[in-house]
């Protein structure tokens, strides 16, 4: 089997007290080629999406 792509996404529900609670999505879809370690490739994704969902959070707090 080859596989040509790989594709990770995370989402995160955080609790906002009085019933009311958020819902942080994030995603990424990669090219595989030949040669490339999927476990390298998948831990650089993950380190671009929880960078992505730490971001969102950010700007929820802020008010954006």
């Amino acid at each position: 089997m080859k596989i040509t792509e790989l594709r990770v996404s995370v989402a995160k529900t955080v609790n906002l007290g009085n019933y009311n609670s958020i819902r942080l999505e994030a995603g990424a879809t990669v090219a595989i080629e030949d040669g490339d370690d999927l476990d390298a490739v998948r831990a650089e994704m993950m380190t671009e999406i929880n960078t992505s969902l730490h971001q969102q959070w950010d700007k929820f707090r802020r008010g954006e």
